[in-house]
C-alpha cells in the first residue's frame, strides 16, 4: 500500500511540474524524478519544519533538468507482401 501511495505522489508531482513548465508529463524521467525527491527528502529530513514550500519549489526546479526530448513521430508504411504458393 505504501509503495502505491509513494508512487502515485511522485506521478501527481510530474504532473504538476509539467503543468507549470507547460510541458507534456510524459516528458519527465521518472527514475531521475524519484532520484531528485528521494535525495532530496533524505538530506532534508532532519532540518526543521516549516520550509516544505520552499523544498518542494527546489526539488521542481531539480526535476525540470530531466525532461526527455520530444518523442519524434514515425513514418508509418504499409507494407504489402506477396505470397505464391
Amino acid at each position: 500500500m505504501g509503495v502505491l501511495l509513494g508512487y502515485n505522489l511522485i506521478r501527481l508531482e510530474m504532473v504538476n511540474i509539467a503543468l507549470e513548465a507547460q510541458v507534456e508529463p510524459t516528458r519527465i524521467s521518472f527514475t531521475a524524478s524519484i532520484c531528485i525527491i528521494d535525495t532530496q527528502i533524505r538530506a532534508y529530513a532532519p532540518l526543521g519544519n516549516g520550509t516544505i514550500s520552499k523544498k518542494l519549489q527546489l526539488m521542481r526546479e531539480d526535476v525540470k533538468h530531466f525532461f526527455c526530448p520530444k518523442k519524434e513521430t514515425l513514418n508509418v508504411f504499409t507494407f504489402s507482401v506477396l505470397y505464391s504458393i
